[in-house]
């Protein structure tokens, strides 16, 4: 009623499955974008400062099986490095789940980082620092297909 037309939810997925499971019943997988944060497979919660035991993979398996069908994945210790995505990481999510929506974030700098990721079949990235620091621009998006 208020306009909103996504939430997103992130530590929340592992750490109350059942509500999450609750709103994607009530409000669908497009409505409701699962966000999966960590390092090293594993999924870090509450601002990143807590490293779970639960691997990236099998909490993704469990959203997608209740009706999640988005996901923002960020690799934590590349996010605002600059230093390219973890291509291993998306790699791997997307073989597991390829009929997931992969949304990549962190460490993305460039139209080349863009190009790769799209090769692996991912067409939803976000780009955070490379705009602020114009390693891409609006126009160079413009031109992405």
């Amino acid at each position: 009623k208020l306009g909103i037309d996504r939430l997103i939810l992130g530590s929340t997925a592992l750490t109350n499955p059942a509500l999450v499971k609750r709103l994607l019943a009530e409000f669908g997988g497009d409505r409701i974008v699962i966000g999966i944060d960590g390092q090293n497979g594993y999924v870090a919660i509450n601002g990143w400062l807590d490293q779970s035991q639960m691997k990236m993979s099998r909490l993704m398996k469990l959203m997608f099986a209740s009706g999640a069908k988005n996901f923002i994945v960020t690799d934590v210790a590349r996010d605002g490095t600059m230093q390219g995505p973890n291509l291993e990481l998306y790699r791997a999510l997307h073989v597991k789940l390829p009929i997931a929506n992969l949304i990549a974030s962190g460490g993305i700098r460039n139209l080349l980082d863009i190009q790769t990721l799209q090769e692996l079949g991912l067409s939803d990235i976000i780009i955070g620092k490379a705009l602020a620091v114009g390693t891409i621009t609006l126009v160079d998006l413009a031109e992405v297909r």
